[in-house]
């Protein structure tokens, strides 16, 4: 299956980090997809304010930590914990597939680019 992202990924430390040009509530949805396609079992979540931190287990220990964070209105930062080379695999795995989820929703926000070139914010009113 063909991937397409709509952002950026880097490794940081222990971290798997992702910036997707997505708002919030789509990206927290298409995770919640993508644990349900690789069967993964959610074994916690706490929310608060623009902010979602999600625990899922995919086997007897391994467990995947994903952090969800609004950065701005239509930027989206999906954090995931490598802590392990197993975690890594799986982690990597996941975010595959939430960037699947955002495209098959037709998510990703691919028209902002103009707007911002002419000095709007995307979504909103600007000087045409």
């Amino acid at each position: 299956m063909a991937v397409t992202q709509s952002g950026v990924t880097y490794v940081e430390g222990k971290q798997l980090r992702s910036f997707e040009l997505a708002r919030f509530e789509d990206v927290d949805l298409a995770t919640e997809r993508a644990a349900e396609a690789l069967t993964l079992t959610k074994i916690n979540e706490r929310r608060r304010n623009g902010h979602i931190w999600k625990y899922f287990r995919y086997n007897s220990t391994g467990k995947v930590v994903v952090d969800i964070y609004r950065q701005s209105d239509t930027v989206t930062s999906i954090d995931i914990e490598i802590k392990s080379r197993s975690s890594r695999g799986m982690g990597s795995l996941y975010l595959r597939q939430v960037f699947n989820e955002l495209a098959e929703a037709d998510a990703y926000l691919e028209d902002w680019g103009d707007e911002a070139r002419r000095g709007a914010r995307p979504g909103g009113g600007g000087d045409d």
